[in-house]
């Protein structure tokens, strides 16, 4: 069986989330077989809110080495600092969805499908990207830097 191309390893990514929410969003009413909406589960279970964790502690974000905090995010990300304050840019390239990666080497974020650069701030350097990276939306509490939301 030969590699999977990036794009359709992303697609079949992408559809086995689709899969795993309506699997969290719906479950089958037991008298009947058909699928019931979560409104109408009778469990008796209340869902609780889970905690977000954090992305990454503050001290851990440096100047001029952006963190690389996709994992935890679960979507690819980094931190940057900027003078006293921290910014979380999106991972993927504005032109065609691929994840871009920091080369420290060439002090820019480059995405390896089209060569598309981006500034340590997400700016367009070069390249197709039509537009600077997308910022994702973060806050810090103790210390801590957490996706908003």
């Amino acid at each position: 069986m030969g590699a999977l191309p990036r794009r359709d390893a992303l697609r079949l990514a992408a559809g086995c989330g689709v899969v795993a929410l309506c699997g969290a969003a719906c479950s089958t009413d037991q008298a009947t077989g058909q699928l019931a909406p979560s409104s109408q589960r009778t469990s008796g279970v209340t869902p609780t809110k889970t905690a977000q964790p954090a992305l990454a502690a503050v001290s851990d974000v440096l100047p001029g080495a952006p963190l690389d905090v996709s994992a935890v995010a679960g979507v690819p990300a980094f931190l940057v600092r900027g003078g006293s304050s921290i910014r979380a840019l999106s991972g993927v390239c504005t032109h065609a969805g691929c994840t871009v990666a920091w080369r420290q080497d060439q002090q820019h974020f480059v995405c390896p499908c089209h060569a598309g650069t981006y500034t340590l701030q997400g700016a367009v350097v070069s390249g197709p990207p039509p537009r600077p990276l997308d910022q994702l939306q973060v806050r810090t509490k103790n210390g801590n830097v957490y996706l908003a939301g």
